[in-house]
């Protein structure tokens, strides 16, 4: 298994893994991917223009880039 991570059209970090074996105290929420895309926005500054400045400018998008950074790391740390 491999996932790759994209930001701006640059790689930022793979992870691989040969043999993955959840635990029964594992979260299967933490695999919902429609949950997981439903808690952070959308970036599609081709839809309309200006949109990227308005995203940039969003309250709380700091917060929720911290956030998103702390649950990859979360993650990758499981896999260690």
């Amino acid at each position: 298994m491999q996932i790759t991570m994209i930001m701006d059209n640059r790689m930022i970090t793979t992870i691989q893994a040969d043999h993955v074996q959840l635990s029964e105290s594992h979260v299967h929420a933490l695999f919902d991917i429609d949950a997981i895309m439903e808690q952070y926005p959308k970036n599609n500054p081709a839809s309309s223009p200006g949109s990227s400045i308005q995203e940039i400018q969003e309250p709380g998008r700091e917060d929720k880039i911290r956030e998103l950074d702390n649950n990859i790391n979360d993650f990758r740390k499981m896999y260690e």
